[in-house]
């Protein structure tokens, strides 16, 4: 009966700490190719077979915690990275920002900023388009200003928020 405590307490803090999304679906979703005007920021290249033979060092001592990922540190927001786009005839603006890292089998982010004003929303995509989280909105926010998002699997994937024009300048996001 313990170990089933065990797996029964470890799934139940699972759903406590996962994020939440709120619905919806990245703007274009249908259009299953990546547009050209995304601009694109490069990582370094994962060299998994140097972190495999660093794994296999590590892997003997059990007191060292597995390699969960490669961390790249950054500063991306929406005044110095990605691209604006305004729709007058749905008055929204939309930043879409593209990372990539060559090599990699799945990417996930981390927002060191995450302010949004309601009708703020924040989806992150595959670039090839097979998968996507999101949305995350103003019901994220937590008081550290941190949100950390799930994995997407793929070397390419694309930051895409979108929010009404005028509280587009109460946005603050960062990915660190």
């Amino acid at each position: 009966i313990k170990p089933l405590l065990t797996a029964i307490c470890l799934l139940a803090g699972t759903a406590v700490i996962a994020q939440l999304s709120y619905g919806g679906q990245p703007k274009n979703w249908e259009v299953k190719t990546t547009s050209s005007d995304i601009r694109f920021e490069r990582m370094g290249a994962i060299d998994r077979e140097r972190l495999s033979l660093e794994d296999a060092i590590t892997d003997q001592y059990k007191d060292i915690p597995y390699r969960f990922g490669v961390e790249f540190e950054t500063n991306f927001n929406i005044n110095n990275s990605g691209s604006l786009t305004t729709d007058a005839s749905n008055r929204t603006t939309t930043w879409l920002l593209g990372l990539e890292c060559p090599g990699a089998l799945s990417m996930s982010i981390r927002f060191d900023e995450f302010v949004l004003p309601k009708g703020g929303q924040v989806f992150i995509w595959s670039a090839d388009r097979k998968e996507f989280l999101g949305s995350f909105n103003h019901k994220n926010m937590k008081p550290s200003g941190v949100l950390a998002c799930g994995l997407i699997h793929g070397d390419r994937i694309v930051v895409e928020y979108t929010c009404p024009t005028n509280f587009f300048d109460q946005s603050e996001l960062t990915i660190g």
